[in-house]
């Protein structure tokens, strides 16, 4: 920025040169619209939105994939909130009304056209079981409840079953956060394990 980089000696920061966004509408959350349109969108080379309406994103965006809503999802998926304990798995209820396919279905078919384009496997490997072992979609979605400290342990084909939220395996209920710090005395995580209100890093003031 002016001139002068922020992000040490180890690392460069180059432009940005794709913004490729699902499930949301980034112009509508901009909290500064107008810049996000006029300066900084014209200097990325390619903006692709996947939406099942016509939004302002949709509107400035150089590449609209069509994807199912929520009630046509042909593929299982997950969901929750960073206001709420629950995790809710679900599969749509009626078919697609149009020629769409599910978020995930969209980044594995850009990715095996890559692969194919580049000679680089890799690419569909990363998406293998969506399209090749295609019996085992599921495998992503249990890979992230493995992965998490708030889901280890759920099942993806239990909580299909039960077909309502689940509770995310928090440490209070309802959830409040920092319980850990105040109550155990564990630091947050952060330069100095305590509250800041304030940084002295260059990156922060100016």
């Amino acid at each position: 920025m002016k001139g002068k980089s922020f992000t040490g000696k180890t690392h460069m920061p180059t432009p940005t040169k794709v913004i490729w966004f699902a499930n949301v509408n980034l112009i509508n959350n901009a909290k500064w619209a107008y810049e996000m349109i006029l300066n900084t969108n014209k200097r990325v080379e390619m903006i692709v939105t996947q939406d099942w309406e016509w939004t302002g994103s949709a509107e400035v965006a150089d590449v609209v994939l069509p994807v199912h809503s929520w009630m046509e999802l042909t593929i299982p998926d997950m969901t929750a909130s960073c206001s709420n304990p629950f995790l809710q798995l679900w599969q749509g209820g009626i078919k697609p009304m149009y020629n769409s396919k599910q978020d995930n279905e969209t980044f594995a078919g850009v990715a095996g056209k890559l692969a194919e384009l580049t000679g680089d496997k890799r690419y569909r490997d990363y998406w293998r079981f969506y399209l090749d072992d295609t019996e085992n979609k599921n495998v992503y979605l249990q890979r992230m409840l493995d992965g998490s400290s708030t889901s280890s342990g759920y099942v993806v084909e239990d909580l299909l079953k039960k077909d309502r939220p689940v509770l995310c395996m928090f440490r209070t209920y309802p959830r409040i956060t920092g319980w850990e710090q105040i109550h155990e005395s564990k630091p947050f995580y952060n330069k100095t394990g305590r509250l800041e209100f304030y940084r002295e890093e260059d990156e922060f003031i100016e």
